[in-house]
């Protein structure tokens, strides 16, 4: 049987980090004035943040691309 009193204490403060701190990500290409085909083609040739997860194997749903 596990007891609370065995646990660490919490911190006090939380953590909390700033994605705009931990991550630069660039945008390469203006989507928003694509035609659905051209936006096809453009996301064809690389990775967007649906896939950034499975990339690192972040993601049990999907493979590694």
């Amino acid at each position: 049987m596990h007891h609370l009193s065995n646990l660490p204490a919490a911190s006090a403060q939380p953590k909390v980090f700033s994605a705009s701190k931990l991550f630069n990500a660039k945008r390469f290409v203006e989507t928003k004035k694509l035609s659905q085909a051209e936006w096809l083609e453009v996301r064809r040739q690389g990775i967007g943040s649906s896939d950034c997860a499975a990339a690192c194997e972040l993601n049990p749903y999907m493979s590694m691309l």
